[in-house]
């Protein structure tokens, strides 16, 4: 098994593979292209960045509403509106904005546009390699979180209840959690990587381990493709075909 999950960091981004007898790695990548190509022969890789865009629809992407409608409120209000394919390739934050607004009738908020050379990034390697469409899959931290836990975390992750609460939940489920965390903290700077980040991506990198292992589930269930014939689905880990196992047999499956 060789796995990757992947979330945007300041640094650019941070990915952790996890292998067979709980063998790990952690890596920061400035660019997307580098990245992937170093994960080809991967089984799968778990990204937190949208994959598949609208172009005029003032619908938002179905895979968004239903998300947020799975986590509710609060932890919902992190699955944040999609900007139009249109948008991103815009050159200026007044330029994708205004275009935003004239497409779908909703502007681009600052916050958002600063993570828009990472969305163009990703749009633009899956347009232009087809092969690792099927392998490269939006995910989405705070629904992988639940998908282990059962419902929603209860703190913000931002917050130090938060972390606690989720690093807690992983070491329960994978071994080396504490090991992994540590390493990075110690490695990276914070002006490099965030704690958060580091959870977000090793959830999501425990998501596809288990995943791979049992069965994923995609949101929405239906396939709807983007005019790029890019899939606009999250996926996760199916808890219900998880929920009756232990935390200690899943431990146990990243051992084997």
């Amino acid at each position: 098994m060789n796995v990757v999950g992947i979330d945007g960091c300041k640094f650019g981004w941070i990915a952790i593979n996890l292998r067979s007898e709980l063998i790990w790695d952690v890596k920061l990548y400035s660019g997307i292209n580098e990245m992937l190509e170093v994960y080809k022969k991967s089984d799968c890789l778990l990204i937190d960045m949208p994959i598949g865009l609208k172009t005029q629809s003032k619908e938002e992407r179905l895979c968004d509403k239903e998300i947020r409608r799975v986590l509710k409120y609060p932890r919902g209000m992190s699955v944040f509106v999609v900007p139009t394919r249109a948008a991103i390739y815009c050159d200026s934050y007044s330029e994708g904005n205004n275009l935003n607004k004239k497409l779908v009738n909703k502007g681009i908020s600052k916050q958002l546009w600063g993570i828009v050379p990472k969305i163009k990034s990703l749009d633009q390697y899956l347009i232009e390699n087809e092969i690792y469409r099927n392998k490269v899959k939006e995910s989405h931290p705070e629904l992988a979180f639940m998908m282990l836990k059962g419902k929603a975390m209860d703190y913000s992750k931002r917050k130090k209840e938060g972390f606690i609460e989720r690093i807690e939940l992983l070491e329960e489920i994978y071994p080396k959690t504490r090991e992994i965390v540590n390493y990075t903290l110690d490695t990276f700077q914070r002006k490099e990587v965030k704690r958060d980040d580091i959870l977000d991506a090793l959830v999501l990198a425990i998501n596809a381990y288990l995943g791979e292992k049992y069965t994923f589930k995609k949101y929405p269930n239906s396939t709807i493709q983007d005019s790029k014939r890019l899939e606009m689905s999250v996926t996760v880990l199916d808890y219900e075909l998880i929920k009756k196992l232990s935390f200690k047999e899943l431990r146990s499956v990243f051992n084997s």
